[in-house]
This record gives structure tokens, sequence and C-alpha cells, in this order.
């Protein structure tokens, strides 16, 4: 039967219903622009593809979908890329920042707190094998989201299917007219997988440990990647960044912070090999992405006077290759140690103070004799210092993240002032919060029964 369609564009029910006849007829056949169809004695190529895909074994879905994940470069963003690993040993314990992108069974579902990829992740950090994980802080994972997932290896189906027949062109006496029917429908399904690949592959998950609570509870950052195409290993990187989950440079001032709020807090100095053990071990620390963002932040650290000092030892409680206020050159050793700053001062001045005591230089002759232990020539009259009696602050603060901001604030900023003598120290909260729509009522009554409980002095609701 050899059908023309003549000017069907002003009937939509005609092209809906020859797309729906095109789409659940064997035998019906039509050109590129859909303004010809007839009937032919044999199948559509869509209808062997819909027979062949209902035929594709589902351990080949997932080695398909397997090889194109591998085909994802992990770059320069992560020391270690792992990709469907079949238990928790494939992912080995090393002192780098490492992506493990889950198996295709290992599906996470949007604000679900226990899933199969939370699950598959807490196992896979806990150890490697039958050991313990010591370097727990170095990992963090790429999860497949549950209903994306089925869409995905539909689409994989269809794809092999499409191969297969295309393989098998010869054996089913195709014409050219299928052939670039078949090679067409390769590549569309091609670059639509491309694209499912990269949203299905969409949450990120990154262990952490509020140590304000129980240091014995991981919990469990997770974030959405905003993919359209591509692999998304850049966009974890970037999206880790800018949540402050992987840290690619370091600043002295957050670093003497972490020092002074846990990590040499009883100690005078920390080796710089240990303190990067902790770093890369305890989910409670910051992140970094490697070693050399430890030792960069350290160089820039000693290079001020604001932070700390390095030595090369301790021997009778005296750092030998004492390095403070000083640009470092070459390489930092990771034996070397990191030196409290007044600790480092203190030594600093004993060892000017003694050098007065010392025997003196031997001098020329017509140079005028000096005692040995004379007095120290004055120093200069100094200037009267500036004193500043009062500060104050105002800083924006985001309230996702306002535990960890207030800390930081406190830490690096207020500490140093509050426990001055006679410090008076006053501290406010200011909070504006606007809901366009409206507060429901039972959330105006609980906010105005707890700031009463609390002793709130000054809140308020406004039209």
């Amino acid at each position: 039967v050899d059908a023309t369609i003549v000017d069907v564009g002003g009937f939509a029910v005609f092209n809906d219903a020859l797309a729906k006849l095109r789409g659940q007829l064997a035998y019906l056949y039509s050109n590129d622009n859909g303004t010809r169809f007839w009937y032919d004695n044999r199948p559509t190529l869509r209808k062997l593809v819909q027979d062949l895909e209902q035929r594709i074994a589902s351990d080949d879905v997932e080695q398909e979908i397997e090889n194109r994940l591998r085909a994802w470069k992990k770059g320069a963003y992560f020391s270690g890329l792992h990709i469907s690993p079949a238990s928790s040993f494939d992912v080995p314990d090393e002192q780098s920042v490492r992506l493990v992108i889950l198996p295709t069974k290992d599906v996470h579902e949007r604000k679900q707190k226990k899933t199969p990829a939370i699950n598959a992740a807490r196992e896979i950090l806990n150890g490697r094998g039958n050991a313990p994980r010591q370097y727990k802080n170095m990992l963090v994972f790429l999860a497949p989201d549950k209903d994306m997932m089925q869409r995905l290896k539909g689409l994989v189906r269809r794809f092999k299917a499409w191969q297969t027949i295309r393989d098998e062109a010869a054996k089913r006496n195709l014409d050219q007219l299928q052939i670039t029917e078949a090679d067409n429908s390769i590549r569309q399904v091609n670059q639509d997988l491309l694209m499912r690949l990269s949203q299905t592959y969409a949450w990120l998950l990154s262990p952490y440990i509020d140590r304000d609570e129980d240091i014995s509870e991981i919990g469990w950052d997770v974030a959405e990647l905003s993919c359209t195409d591509g692999d998304n290993i850049q966009k974890a990187a970037a999206k880790l960044e800018s949540d402050e989950n992987m840290i690619f440079a370091w600043g002295p001032a957050l670093l003497r912070m972490e020092l002074d709020a846990l990590l040499w807090k009883d100690k005078d100095h920390i080796g710089i090999k240990t303190l990067w053990e902790y770093l890369a071990s305890y989910c409670y620390l910051p992140r970094l992405k490697e070693l050399n963002v430890l030792l960069n932040a350290i160089a820039k650290g000693v290079a001020s006077d604001e932070f700390f000092a390095m030595a090369e030892r301790v021997v009778d409680g005296r750092y030998q290759g004492l390095v403070f206020d000083q640009a470092i050159a070459g390489p930092i050793p990771l034996s070397n140690l990191l030196v409290k700053k007044d600790v480092a001062l203190r030594q600093i001045k004993e060892e000017r103070n003694n050098e007065w005591e010392s025997p003196p230089i031997p001098i020329a002759p017509d140079e005028p004799p000096t005692k040995r232990g004379a007095v120290k020539p004055p120093a200069p009259t100094p200037k009267p210092e500036k004193k500043n009696r009062r500060f104050s602050m105002d800083v924006p603060l985001d309230g996702l993240r306002i535990n960890k901001e207030v800390n930081v604030y406190m830490n690096e900023i207020l500490s140093h002032m509050m426990n001055l003598p006679d410090a008076n120290v006053k501290i406010r909260l200011d909070v504006d919060i606007e809901v366009p729509d409206g507060m429901p009522s039972h959330v105006f009554t609980t906010v105005s029964e707890n700031c009463r409980t609390l002793k709130v002095e000054n809140f308020s609701f406004e039209e």
C-alpha cells in the first residue's frame, strides 16, 4: 500500500494519529520528513529495536555504563578516580583526595538519609577489605540518581539494540535507506546517552564530622551537580571547592586557627608529617586536595610575622634551625616542626640577649677596646605606641553555613581580644528574615514562644 499525505499541517489530529501509528505498527514505513507513508512485508527497524531491547542482558547494560564512566578523565582535580569498585579493597588508602564513582546499583534519592549510595560509601570509608581505613578524609563519592538510572539503562538498551542491527546489516539484508536510518539513530542515541549519563551521576557525597557533636558519628554533605552534558569530574571538583569540602589553596590564618583550636592546643610545636597525617585521617578537619596545599600554607605562614615558626628539630627544649618571618628557599622537609609564635619569639629574644654576654670579637689595633661584659648601648627612644581601644565589625553570614562561619570569626578574630584584661565584650545577633508569601501560623506561634522562653528582648513580626 502506498499512501501520499497531502497538506495535513493544518490538522493536528491527523499528525498525532500518524505519529502513533508510526510508533506502534511494525510494518508502517515513512520518509524522513513524514510526508509519505507505506506498508512493507518486512518489519520496521524500530520494531526490531523494540524487540532487541528486551533481550539485552543486564550485565551488558552495566558494562556499557561503566565503560562510558571510564572515559571520564580525572584531570588535575583528583589524585585518583575509581569507577564502580567491586569492593572497598579496590579503593586505595592514600594521602590524597580520590573520587569514587559508585556502581549502578548504589543509587541515591533526594532528601533521603539512608540510601544504597550512602551505605556503600560508608562501607568503603570505614575500611579497605578487612583492614580499617586510615585516611578517611581523602575520599569523596559520586552516586547515581535512582530515577535517572532507570532511564539511563533504557537508553543504553536502545543504543545497543541499534548497534546490533547495524552490525548485522548484511545478515538482515538491510537496504541502504535502512543502514542510513541505523547510523543516524546510533548517532542520536549516543548523544542522548552522553547527556543522560551526566544527569544520572549527579549526587556528590562528602563525609564530615561535626566536632562540636559526636566525633564518632560520620555525617554526609550531599550536593547535587547541575549537569547537562560532558563528564562530571570537573563539576564535582568545582562544587567541592565552592562548598569548602575540598581545599585547593589554604591560607596560613586558617591553618593557624586549626592548630590553635585542637591540633597543638596543649603543645608548643607539632611535626609537619604528623599534622598532614591528622588532616588526611580525620573528617572533622579540613580536606586538603594534597600535601602541597599544606606545604604552601606553611611557607606563607613562616614568611610572615603573624602566624608560626618552623624548626628542624628540638633538642633539650631548644629549637634548632628556627625560622620565623623569613621566606623559605627550597622544599619543606616533612620532618620539620611547626612552632608556636610566642614560643619562637621567646627563644629568639633569649638568643639575642645572650649575644651581648658572649666574648668580644677580636678587633684591629687602631679600634678602641671593648671590655668583656660591656654595657649594651642604649636603644633609641621608641615612639609612643598607638592605643586602639575599641573594635567593631559587621559581616553578613550565610544561613546555611552559619555555625561554621561564626566559629571562624570567633577563633580567628574575636578570641584575640575577648581574653584581654578588662575587655568589655558585647555581641549581638542581628537577624532579618523576609518570607514573600508570609509565614504559616504554626511557625509564627513556635518562633514567638521560643523567643519568650529564651528571653529574647527584642523580636517582632511585620506584615
